[in-house]
């Protein structure tokens, strides 16, 4: 993906290096694993987080996709799966005379689980003070009654 015209020439980006970036998913995962049992995914079940994350929509904007890490998760009685995915695209920096591409990589958390009901495709932000009174008159909005600290702070629009 190209994103054009979108930096001011006096734009600076702060990059961390791989190894500071490395060091937060380690430090992250050091959080997570003192908290809950964390199990490192590999061969058949990597494959089906790798299919998993191949329809999510967002992803296909973006050069390349790859997955880092993924483990099971086991909170309470329930289990999820968390991928570490590295995102990878570039943009052009315009400047008066001259058009530079620069590479940037974002890496995500991302946490996928099973749901009881087939939503469809799901569109999920956060919760602003506007959604919640625009849904006292026209509630559309999908709670999670498994979840109620999830449904308080995230907006959640299905199709059906």
């Amino acid at each position: 993906m190209t994103v054009k015209n979108i930096f001011k020439t006096t734009d600076t980006f702060e990059r961390s290096s791989f190894a500071e970036d490395k060091q937060i998913v380690t430090d992250s995962l050091r959080i997570i694993s003192s908290e809950h049992t964390l199990t490192p995914l590999q061969g058949n079940k990597e494959a089906t987080i790798l299919n998993d994350l191949s329809h999510f929509e967002s992803f296909r904007l973006y050069a390349q996709v790859l997955l880092y890490k993924s483990f099971e998760i086991a909170a309470d009685r329930h289990k999820f799966h968390l991928a570490i995915i590295s995102i990878n695209t570039s943009v052009e920096r315009v400047s008066a005379h001259q058009i530079r591409r620069e590479g940037m990589t974002e890496w995500e958390f991302v946490g996928m689980t099973t749901l009881t009901k087939d939503y469809g495709c799901v569109y999920i932000r956060p919760e602003t003070q506007h959604d919640k009174l625009i849904e006292l008159i026209y509630p559309v909005e999908v709670d999670f009654d498994i979840d109620p600290e999830f449904s308080r702070k995230y907006y959640v629009l299905t199709p059906g």
